[in-house]
């Protein structure tokens, strides 16, 4: 406890995020991230079906961001993040206990939705825990639980199947054909173990207190009198459209492409994740020296173009560890993104208006992601997954150009003045 009260900038509201943060990241992207896809082919999916029902939670994402956009600025932060949880939770669950088509999209619709709730806004009241000089600080702790977590959940998930099956023999239903560790019931009961441990993400936020930017001074007077600019927060936004894009084309297939084309076994997959997500929790607290040196843009910009090369690298990659060590370095530099630009979408707006930004950003992420993971296994089927990589190399150097179109340019929008210690 006395190092993390020596972190610049952590709070009591900021550690309970974070708390937060990791409990959710663990379960859900760390287990449920690694076995979800084989859960779903263990069911008789085929990867275009499994592509799509993976796009579901972010049509969910898209109808979340609309109400957040209209009435952020009226509604509860705080209620807003405690009931998402909750009913994450119970949506994540409802196609476990009954895994029918029609449920199964139900439910990852519902969970794109609540998940949709969490993430904008998240984003203030991580913001509204920190002064302006720490905010930088803030998001890279921020993303470094996010993946560190995910990081250990992913190696747990690569085995869970297995444990539970040497743990609870007698209670193995067997699929014909395949080991009973890849077996419909494995995966099914690992996913429901990580159900109930989502559902601890919900008591840190008990504790939080209210973020209210409806009360937020601005920084200048007149901001008050004006109007939401929607036209310049999709300019700000625009962005997180590229990053979405990338996204929706990797995570929600990097497992099946180590499996297919190196074919490498689950708890070989879940290690590769696990060690991914971990190096993507370490690179985050290099932000706020990136920035302090080259500042926001030109960090960004020097790492997005770095990861360019690196899903080139993974697209051509022979052997597994070759694979392996291309596709850490690219999420390492992409993940930059998830640090260095909200501060940057923040300090650009004025207080009251930081929540639409939050909401409008989150749409074009899922924008993005909802219309790459929905052509995703199509694309993967017809070409491979070294065209698909080829592809985020393209979506990466253009989320590179809309940074600087929208930040790096003479007549870009100034930020706040970033740390300086």
């Amino acid at each position: 406890m006395a190092i993390l009260s020596r972190l610049p900038g952590l709070t009591r509201q900021a550690g309970l995020l974070l708390l937060h943060n990791t409990l959710f990241c663990f379960a859900v992207f760390g287990v449920v991230d690694v076995l979800l896809n084989f859960y779903f082919v263990s069911i008789g999916y085929e990867t275009e079906e499994i592509g799509w029902l993976q796009s579901l939670p972010r049509i969910g994402g898209l109808f979340a961001s609309l109400p957040f956009a209209f009435l952020g600025n009226r509604l509860s932060i705080r209620r807003a993040l405690v009931w998402s949880a909750v009913l994450m939770t119970l949506a994540q669950g409802l196609m476990l206990v009954y895994p029918t088509p029609f449920i199964i999209i139900l439910s990852r619709a519902l969970f794109g939705f609540f998940f949709g709730v969490n993430q904008i806004a998240i984003t203030p009241a991580t913001a509204d825990s920190a002064s302006s000089q720490h905010q930088t600080h803030i998001f890279a702790y921020l993303s470094a639980t996010t993946n560190l977590s995910s990081s250990v959940g992913s190696f747990i998930g690569g085995y869970l199947p297995l444990w539970l099956v040497m743990l609870l023999p007698a209670w193995v239903i067997p699929t014909p054909g395949v080991p009973l560790e890849q077996s419909a019931w494995a995966y099914g009961v690992a996913l429901l173990v990580a159900t109930a441990l989502t559902a601890l993400c919900v008591v840190p936020l008990l504790w939080i207190r209210e973020v209210s930017q409806a009360e937020a001074e601005p920084p200048h007077t007149s901001a008050r009198r004006e109007g939401t600019p929607w036209v310049r927060l999709c300019v700000l936004s625009l962005p997180m459209l590229f990053f979405g894009l990338t996204g929706g084309l990797t995570f929600p297939f990097y497992n099946l492409l180590f499996r297919t084309v190196y074919d490498a076994p689950d708890a070989t997959v879940g290690a590769i994740l696990s060690a991914g997500y971990f190096m993507m929790g370490l690179t985050p607290l290099m932000a706020p020296w990136v920035v302090r040196r080259m500042g926001r843009v030109s960090g960004l910009l020097i790492a997005l173009g770095m990861a360019a090369v690196a899903f080139v690298g993974l697209s051509l990659a022979p052997t597994l560890w070759l694979a392996f060590g291309c596709f850490t370095l690219a999420v390492c530099l992409r993940n930059m993104t998830q640090v260095i630009f909200p501060p940057m979408l923040m300090g650009s707006v004025a207080a009251q208006w930081q929540g639409a930004a939050s909401s409008v950003g989150f749409l074009a992420w899922n924008a993005g992601w909802f219309l790459s993971t929905a052509v995703g296994g199509s694309l993967q089927a017809r070409f491979g997954y070294d065209f698909m990589m080829q592809v985020v190399a393209v979506g990466v150097l253009g989320c590179a150009a809309a940074v600087w179109w929208v930040y790096g340019r003479p007549q870009a929008p100034q930020t706040e003045a970033v740390e300086r210690a």
